[in-house]
């Protein structure tokens, strides 16, 4: 094991690694490299209180173990940060069969629209990750948008039609609300774009 000093993070990096968090409530690989060239690996959770995960990561680095050469006594002085790259969100509850959940999107509703050139009422949710199989996932997708398509006269007494859309990245970093993926879900259903709808509340 190699003897370590007090180490702080290099300040030169903070820029780097604030722009490298782009992610709130996710784990993230980091790679550190000693002045003897050894490296090591750990992950952390990042919540996006950047001035804590600071002092969290400093206090890690002087945990970390480097290699040293049989019988050597290696002193580390100094940690040098080579990478840092995004692993997963963290799950929560009601969300745990999504390989990298979002826990943001918990809180966010299905919305429900009309669609007046075609009499179509369509419920739009996001997808819990039970339908992505290995084969969907080892071509990139992570995530998905379940829809509902139901005819407006029959008051949704049966379901016209519905599916999901794959998606190769996350949902919470593709839009803030479900509202903001009405125009994909509806050129997906018939194929154009612009087509009219209505965004149906509870009144």
């Amino acid at each position: 094991m190699s003897k370590k000093t007090s180490m702080k993070f290099p300040p030169s990096a903070i820029e780097v690694l604030k722009a490298a968090l782009d992610k709130n409530n996710a784990a993230y690989n980091f790679t550190f490299r000693d002045q003897n060239g050894f490296e090591v690996e750990t992950q952390m959770n990042y919540d996006g209180n950047f001035n804590e995960f600071l002092t969290t990561l400093a206090n890690e680095m002087n945990e970390l173990d480097f290699p040293q050469k049989p019988g050597v006594l290696t002193f580390v002085r100094n940690i040098e940060l080579v990478s840092v790259s995004f692993d997963h969100y963290i799950a929560q509850e009601g969300l745990e069969a999504k390989a990298n959940p979002s826990p943001l999107w918990k809180e966010l509703p299905m919305v429900t629209i009309y669609v007046p050139e075609y009499d179509h009422i369509i419920q739009i949710a996001e997808g819990s990750g039970c339908n992505l199989s290995e084969e969907d996932m080892a071509q990139g997708f992570v995530d998905y948008i379940d829809y509902y398509q139901y005819n407006a006269h029959e008051l949704l007494e049966s379901e016209e039609d519905g599916g999901q859309i794959d998606k190769k990245e996350y949902l919470r970093d593709t839009y803030n609300s479900l509202e903001e993926a009405i125009p994909e879900v509806l050129e997906f259903v018939y194929d154009k774009k612009d087509v009219a709808y209505t965004v149906l509340k509870k009144a």
